[in-house]
């Protein structure tokens, strides 16, 4: 067995010991493989004492002084055993309030144990004592206790911790384990506990290159400052890393698509486009939390002379197009406006032509960056938006494009539906949010528009929760030209991207099929689409809306469309 000694300071506290006591009992009724066995608590002339089951191993804390960070499938092995233990204790009312690597314990069987549940306070080795010497005061009731690295925003405070706080914690070990450093720094206690307070973590992707997405979304939910905003159950933990462990393939692909859990890629990077003080002198909307910001993107390993670009969804942000990219035979990257990404921590509401201007700087960075010779530009719903107005400006694109791959654009009003709804709503409070989703809900008259509308407010939701600004801002940008001229819009933007790139192709859902047979039939009578026209530039694509935004069509259809471009230019004499 091994014996652990109550301090001696407490030794003398009536309190301390009857706390002591009652605790120890407590946990000493906690039976799980992953939680060292208490015997008993037990007293005699040098003070009270523990028994506990004798482990032989070493503290995570060792291992990560040895490797600094571990190779990601023993990260997963190691704290899936670590979830269920903190599960198992918080159903049986016991937090852990001390959680950190050094009461982790790896035995030499493969084993792993968390030690002190509960005992955090009494620990000989707790930093609690230093930690209120060293700390400006937090708050004017309560005590700070646990080691300050690991401990939660509401811990420093001095509040009252439930399970939730053990869930921080576990985020700061597990981001320790990914990356080799922890999330929070400073050369104080004072200066660690201000970081917790008021910083956001670097992101993952930055540190580890080879850390999957969904990694990183599960550090970035257990470090919410909010408690509420964090995962609320151990077992979700466990279950998410479960979920990295076997890969996505048990999900549905609507699922991956919607929630933002691509499938595993093996050939897909994430980068980042900083924004520079010239940038942001040119956009309508400056601010100096702008410069330095970053526009996230990811970008396959294969290097050809053509370039893809493929611009995101209402739903997605650029993490979801990484199965598409990762299958693709050129040179392809996936962005994310900037402020629209999951992991963005500035969203300023941005009109479209300040997004415009970032954007073709970033296409000319890209051009330059992958020496790309032909650019291609690719996008679904909200990204090829984007495409058509930048075709329509007045503004050049800023580099020469001599491909565009449009998947299910606007046509007119009728198509604009859920958008308009946007552009619409209150978005200054929760409330506001609730009242629009309602609406939209109340809108629908079929199970097809259901789904399709989900697809977008779930992704949405999910990236920006309560702060719907930016949406509603763009939405409004999207929607204003076909209020201006509903039935003018489309064929305006049809002929500009015929007169300005070499290779075109409009893909439409069935869904769409009414409206696009309007213009059709416009055409046939007043040529509204322009002596340029060809069949084949207009695709009906036998699949409803939320079929053509699975990630196995977009992959179709954007090799269906490189087929073509390659074709095109072999045989160009240019």
């Amino acid at each position: 067995v091994a014996i652990k000694m109550l301090r001696e300071e407490f030794q003398f506290d009536e309190k301390a010991k009857k706390d002591f006591i009652d605790e120890a009992q407590t946990v000493a009724e906690l039976h799980h493989g992953s939680i060292v066995e208490i015997h008993a608590v037990e007293q005699d002339e040098r003070g009270l004492y523990l028994i506990f089951e004798r482990l032989d191993g070493r503290t995570l804390d060792d291992l990560i002084a040895e490797q600094k960070r571990l190779p990601l499938a023993e990260v997963k092995r190691v704290l899936g055993p670590v979830c269920s233990a903190l599960d198992y204790a918080h159903t049986q009312g016991v937090v852990h309030r001390d959680l950190k690597p050094g009461n982790i314990m790896l035995t030499r069987d493969g084993g792993v144990k968390v030690l002190d549940f509960g005992l955090a306070i009494f620990d000989g080795q707790s930093e609690s004592k230093n930690l209120e010497k060293t700390l400006t005061k937090l708050t004017e009731v309560g005590s700070v206790m646990g080691t300050v690295q690991y401990m939660s925003p509401e811990q420093l405070r001095g509040q009252s911790v439930d399970h939730l706080s053990d869930i921080f914690s576990l985020g700061v070990i597990l981001h320790e384990l990914t990356c080799g450093v922890r999330p929070f720094s400073g050369s104080s206690a004072a200066e660690i506990s201000s970081s917790v307070l008021r910083d956001q973590p670097k992101p993952v992707s930055d540190i580890r290159a080879d850390a999957p997405y969904d990694l990183q979304r599960i550090i970035g939910r257990c470090l919410q400052k909010d408690p509420a905003r964090r995962f609320q159950t151990a077992k979700d933990v466990r279950n998410e890393l479960e979920e990295l462990k076997t890969g996505d393939s048990a999900k549905m692909l609507a699922a991956n698509l919607t929630l933002g859990h691509p499938p595993k890629v093996e050939n897909v990077t994430e980068g980042s486009f900083v924004l520079t003080t010239d940038l942001v002198r040119k956009l309508e909307h400056r601010s100096p939390q702008m410069i330095g910001g970053r526009m996230a993107y990811i970008v396959n390993n294969v290097r050809t002379d053509t370039l893809m670009i493929v611009l995101h969804s209402l739903a997605l942000d650029h993490r979801g197009y990484a199965p598409v990219i990762d299958k693709l035979p050129c040179t392809c990257v996936a962005l994310t406006l900037f402020g629209w990404d999951s992991e963005a921590n500035y969203r300023p509401a941005l009109s479209m032509s300040d997004h415009l201007i970032i954007i073709r700087e970033f296409f000319k960075h890209c051009k330059k960056e992958f020496k790309a010779k032909r650019l291609i530009l690719a996008g679904f719903t909200l990204g090829s938006e984007i495409i058509l107005q930048m075709l329509t400006s007045p503004q050049e694109f800023g580099t020469e494009v001599a491909g565009v791959l449009v998947l299910r654009c606007n046509i007119d009003l009728t198509s604009c539906f859920l958008t308009s709804k946007f552009s619409q709503m209150d978005s200054e409070n929760e409330k506001g949010i609730l009242t629009f989703l309602s609406t939209v809900s109340a809108r629908v008259n079929s199970l097809n528009d259901w789904s399709k509308y989900q697809l977008n407010l779930i992704g949405l939701v999910q990236r920006f929760g309560a702060k719907m600004e930016p949406v509603k801002r763009f939405s409004a940008d999207i929607v204003d030209p076909f209020k201006i001229d509903e039935f003018g819009t489309f064929p305006n933007r049809y002929k500009s991207a015929m007169s300005k790139v070499p290779l075109v192709r409009f893909v439409f859902d069935r869904d769409e099929s009414p409206a696009l047979d309007r213009v059709l039939q416009r055409h046939l009578e007043e040529n509204v689409l322009g002596d340029n026209y060809s069949e084949k530039t207009i695709v009906k694509a036998n699949m409803s809306f939320v079929q053509l935004g699975l990630p196995e069509s977009l992959l179709e259809q954007a090799l269906s469309f490189l087929k073509e471009f390659n074709q095109h230019f072999e045989s160009s004499p240019h």
